[in-house]
This record gives structure tokens, sequence and C-alpha cells, in this order.
């Protein structure tokens, strides 16, 4: 996977993240030798963003990424020609002409419109559908998002040739009908010194990687989520007030951000008390410690463990003389036993190989080796 140059691009991204986020310690720590003068330089976790418009936002690029990759991947396991025995009509049929395309763009067309148009305008919304039938606290927050870690992972599971990416062919680009990308550079930057190539694996989990590192966020804010942080608090049964008011949520504290408080206090504008104009969900917050929240957790590194130890074992390698199918199974009887012979044979011919060039006949050879 990450053989001589294979995923040079991956590695320069992740390295690039790891040093922006490093740096930006760094630079905060300069500046504190300024002192208070300095503050409006230094930088921070605002986005300039209400938490709404960023949700929707990360759950748009969570859902369309995990369904491209998905989407990307059947595509790729339909063109597979190592296994000409599996799924003959239906790839027969996805092969021929235009008929991959024009699918791929159709489904991917009306599937991300449908599901962006309910996300952008809250056409639906779990917590009205359910009704507090069942009502998610943080832990089962946590342990949603864990699973849904746990479904990218599997996505990459499904792929026969992770991780090598050892086919016989250049499987085609979703979507287009070329099996690369490549770019051309100006004279000016000597092109000769350039080589940039993308293939259809790495153009695949290159998105589902930025999809897993949302999906890890999502994870990490349903751990430290607190309902001040956002502009809520809790009531006696745990749901989930949302305070609405700008002027609340501009001059506010956690006195003024209580349901004690504002269950009780008269807003002078209304003649209300103050949680008449509050949102309220059926969602709760116990306030459960971080140890039974990081629970969680426990099944997307299950999940990593698996995904290791079935690559170590029954993953694929690349090709060599003594086992030229690297690790693919050969579902055909016929096609095993002729395999094994071959095997057998190369064996054979190393080994009258190595006794000729001592000297000795293949008869002599075959007795010395007996």
């Amino acid at each position: 996977m990450f053989c001589e140059d294979q995923g040079s691009w991956m590695i320069m991204f992740l390295s690039s993240l790891i040093s922006v986020f490093i740096f930006s310690w760094l630079y905060n720590a300069f500046l504190l030798a300024g002192g208070s003068s300095t503050e409006d330089y230094r930088i921070s976790g605002l986005l300039g963003l209400s938490n709404s418009i960023f949700m929707k936002a990360a759950a748009t690029g969570t859902w369309c990424g995990d369904f491209f990759t998905a989407w990307m991947v059947t595509d790729m396991m339909l063109q597979e020609k190592l296994y000409p025995y599996w799924g003959r009509p239906v790839r027969k049929w996805w092969n021929r002409k235009y008929n991959r395309i024009i699918l791929f763009w159709i489904v991917t067309s009306v599937t991300s419109f449908t599901v962006l148009f309910t996300i952008a305008t809250d056409y639906i919304q779990w917590d009205k559908l359910h009704r507090d039938f069942l009502s998610s606290n943080e832990v089962s927050r946590a342990f949603l998002a864990s699973f849904i870690l746990v479904m990218d992972i599997l996505i990459v599971v499904q792929d026969w040739d992770f991780p090598y990416f050892v086919s016989a062919i250049d499987i085609k680009l979703p979507g287009i009908n070329t099996a690369h990308i490549r770019f051309d550079i100006p004279k000016c930057f000597r092109p000769d010194k350039w080589q940039i190539h993308i293939t259809g694996k790495w153009f695949n989990y290159g998105i589902l990687f930025l999809v897993m590192i949302l999906d890890l966020n999502m994870w990490k804010n349903q751990i430290f989520y607190a309902p001040y942080d956002y502009g809520q608090y809790t009531d006696n049964d745990g749901k989930i007030h949302t305070v609405n008011v700008d002027f609340s949520l501009d001059n506010h504290n956690e006195t003024l951000m209580s349901f004690s408080y504002r269950n009780s206090t008269i807003n002078p504008l209304t003649n209300q008390t103050y949680i008449t104009e509050d949102g309220v969900m059926n969602s709760r917050f116990y306030d459960n410690s971080l140890a039974v929240k990081a629970i969680a957790f426990i099944p997307a590194i299950a999940a990593f463990i698996t995904f290791g130890v079935l690559v170590w074992q029954f993953g694929r390698f690349k090709p060599s003389k003594a086992d030229p199918y690297a690790g693919r199974l050969l579902k055909d009887q016929n096609q095993r036993k002729i395999f094994i012979q071959i095997i057998y044979r190369r064996f054979w011919e190393e080994v009258f190989t190595q006794k000729q060039s001592e000297g000795c006949s293949k008869t002599s050879c075959f007795y010395s080796s007996s």
C-alpha cells in the first residue's frame, strides 16, 4: 500500500495536517510573549459559523463521503476480472458500453439531492419522528459515532485488493471511462521531474480517509459534549433545552443558563418565563463520566484489530514465481488442481536446476534429493 512511491500523496497530506497543528501551537506560544496586546492574532477554534451550519455541513460531507466510497467500491468490484465466475450476469451488464457510467451518475445525483435537501431544510427531524419513544443520551450517541466508524472500516474490508492494490488491470475511476487522472504541468515547472499519478483505488480511499476524520471528530464531540458550551441546558429529566434568543446567548453565564433560572424568571418584554422561548429536545444528557463514554470506542478498536488480522492472514500480496496468484482464491476446483501442479512442478524444477549446477544428472539428482 505504501511501497516505493505508492501513497506518497496521502503521506504528504497527513504530514501537512500534523505540521499545521503543531506549528499553530508554537505560533500561539510565541504570541504569549506579547501579552494581551497579541490576543487578536492568536489562532483559535472559532470558525465564524454557527454550530447548526457546521453540523449540517459535516453531516452532508460524511454522508456523501460514505455513500460515494461504498458506491465506488461496488463499481470497482463489478469491474474486477480476477474472479470470472462471480456475478457474471450483473458484471456483464455493468461493463457493457456506458451502463456503469450512466447508472453511477443517476444514483449519485438522485440520492445526493435527496439527502442534501433533507439535511439543509430540516424537513425530516429524528427528534420529532420518534416522539420520545427511544431517546438518546451522550453514551448512545458516542456508540452511534463509533459504529459509523466501524462501517467505514467495513467498506475497506470488502476490497479484495487491500492493502497492496495489486490487480490484473488498472480499475477505471468511478463515473468516468478512464483508469487514471493525469495532470499536464507547464513547461516552466520542468514537467520531466514530475510524475503525478492518481489511480482509482487512491481516489476512492482518499475520500474515505477524509470521511473517517470527520467521523472521529463527531465521536470526539459526543465524548466531550457539554450543553453549556452550545448555549443549552438540561431540566430535571435530562432533556436538553436550547436558548434561541441572541440577547440571552450574548449575556449569559452558568447561573443564567440553567433550568432553575429560566423556568422561574420572567422576561419583562414578553411577561413569560424565559423557558417558553427556548426549544426543547427529547435527547438527554446525564453527565456520565468520561470513562463510561470512552467505552463507545471499543467497537472501533475491535474493528481495527480484526481488520489488521484479516489483512495479515488472508490479504493479497504481490505476485511471485512461487505464487503467481498472490493469495487470490481460485474458485474453480480444476483451477486449484492445476495451480497446485504448477507449484509442485516449479519446486522440482528449481531443485533439478540447483543439482545440475552442481554437475549431476536428473536421475542422480532425484535420488540424492530423496
